[in-house]
């Protein structure tokens, strides 16, 4: 059967860090369901396909601005650990 992951994110209000990660939202904050992720079935040559791509946190479209700085420190490694998987 297929795969399905429910895409929500937490929207912040004024005042909420967004640079720091550890620190915890208030539950308040309210939650919207962005949509429904489907994997169904596996690409043809799935192992091709895993080698042919790399997973970049920072690589957000034009307008949205990461403050998260994990996100910048998970960009540099990841292509270090794609490059050793290689």
């Amino acid at each position: 059967a297929p795969v399905r992951f429910k895409l929500v994110v937490q929207v912040a209000e004024p005042g909420d860090k967004l640079d720091d990660p550890s620190i915890a939202w208030p539950s308040s904050r309210p939650v919207v369901e962005l949509g429904t992720v489907e994997i169904s079935r596996a690409v043809a040559d799935n192992v091709a396909a895993q080698k042919s791509l790399m997973f970049l946190p920072s690589n957000v479209p034009a307008g949205i601005e990461p403050q998260d700085p994990m996100i910048n420190a998970r960009s540099a490694a990841y292509p270090v650990s794609f490059g050793r998987r290689q």
